[in-house]
């Protein structure tokens, strides 16, 4: 982690076109991040929606910004009182039959002090659960149904 960037990379035992289908499925994102109007295609525009915290209103709007399939998703990430825009790319490597995910999260130190300090929770979270807790979890789901 530095000032303006989150970068976590994990390495999980499922083919890369299962994590991409955890990446790229409204439904899958829904289960693992928030629920959510996403579609794999450039240039769409989508929200995340949770529920509120604090002066939060629990909204991130988004747009689809890179898409090579099944290597890397990409898209802006606009949410957080007061609200600033940062970019979330996800790429994928394949290794055998695992796959390297990494996540890169940018654009914080733009925002001054409200970006570092959203950038500090983010990070708690992409860390420490979704990306080791609600992300395996569902792919362990999605294998159990393969």
């Amino acid at each position: 982690m530095n000032e303006d960037c989150l970068v976590y990379e994990m390495l999980y035992p499922y083919p890369i076109g299962r994590v991409w289908q955890a990446l790229t499925s409204a439904e899958a994102l829904a289960e693992w991040l928030m629920p959510n109007n996403f579609a794999p295609v450039l240039g769409h525009r989508f929200t995340f929606q949770t529920a509120p915290r604090g002066e939060w209103d629990g909204v991130v709007e988004c747009q689809v910004v890179a898409l090579d399939p099944p290597r890397c998703v990409a898209y802006s990430w606009r949410g957080g009182s007061p609200a600033f825009d940062t970019l979330v790319t996800f790429t994928l490597t394949a290794l055998n039959e695992q796959t390297q995910l990494r996540l890169e999260h940018s654009g914080f130190a733009a925002a001054g002090e409200a970006g570092l300090h959203a950038r500090d929770l983010l990070g708690r979270g992409w860390r420490s659960h979704i990306l080791q807790k609600s992300l395996p979890a569902l792919l362990a789901r999605l294998a159990r149904q393969a």
